[in-house]
């Protein structure tokens, strides 16, 4: 069973490499005829390190956002020196062994695989701001607590979702070829309910809504980018509008009116992101 966790783990990073090399095409751009603003390589700066996080010492990765955009999420993907020694390589396995528990059995058979390292940023980081990322080994949940194999990796590829406060993109960053490709095929910053249900609950102030069920009786939605005021705002905001708390402990909160409408939340104050659920009686 820890044999096939190595591979599993290993494996991810192979997949990785692949979305990093591929030749996605950027969509045919705006229905109204506009382009997204420009994205530079430079604008985006960032710092790995070995630093305390919860009470913890782990391999971080600090990034500035120096463009005209929001980032709301984004993934680093670090792959394996090319021309390593196997002296160099076993520092890795070696790694991995002990994070495992691994035998010298196991370690060997999957010393084939090529390894890597994923940095991974969650939460609202505006132009100018310094947000601090996770770093994994590959890209699994295994946090990287080895400040040595930071000296056997490069930078691939980056993915970043990031928002004009209009639409949201996906830019894709080729680290080696130098290349930033924007997928001009965007959705709209904030989306919303198509059925009537959509007028019974109020909108959240918020960077990005992100609509995840949407029928004539039931409205979920994700709204990035809201702090813990905000969170506050919308309860209040949702009284206003009819709705009585039924029960609310910590970020969690479920409100009924009188038409037979719930709505339930869930907030994330981490990542800045409410989850509302909005549900009918009938």
């Amino acid at each position: 069973m820890k044999k096939q966790w190595i591979a599993a783990v290993l494996a991810l990073c192979v997949a990785g490499c692949g979305t990093g090399s591929g030749t996605e095409s950027p969509g045919s751009g705006q229905p109204d005829g506009t382009e997204p603003a420009e994205l530079k390589i430079e604008d985006i700066e960032y710092e790995t390190y070995y630093g305390l996080k919860d009470n913890g010492r782990y391999m971080l990765m600090d990034i500035t956002n120096h463009s005209d955009y929001t980032f709301v999420e984004m993934t680093m993907i670090f792959t394996e020196k090319q021309g390593l020694t196997d002296e160099e390589r076993d520092v890795f396995y070696r790694y991995i062994q002990e994070v495992f528990g691994a035998s010298d059995e196991e370690i060997e058979e999957v010393r084939s695989r090529q390894f890597g390292v994923s940095a991974e940023y969650e939460g609202v980081l505006s132009p100018g701001d310094t947000g601090t990322a996770d770093m994994y080994i590959n890209q699994s949940y295994y946090y990287l607590r080895n400040e040595e194999i930071m000296n056997l990796v490069v930078p691939d590829y980056a993915k970043i979702t990031m928002t004009d406060g209009r639409k949201v993109y996906t830019a894709l960053i080729d680290c080696i070829a130098g290349k930033v490709t924007i997928d001009k095929t965007a959705r709209d910053a904030h989306e919303w309910s198509s059925f009537a249900i959509g007028d019974k609950v109020p909108e959240p102030e918020a960077l990005i809504i992100e609509k995840s069920l949407d029928y004539d009786d039931v409205f979920s939605f994700y709204a990035c980018g809201l702090a813990q005021d905000g969170y506050d705002a919308y309860i209040r905001k949702c009284e206003e509008a009819g709705f009585k708390v039924q029960s609310r402990s910590g970020d969690y909160c479920t409100m009924t009116s009188e038409e037979g409408y719930e709505i339930s939340l869930s907030y994330d104050a981490e990542e800045s992101e409410l989850s509302v659920h909005v549900s009918s009686a009938d």
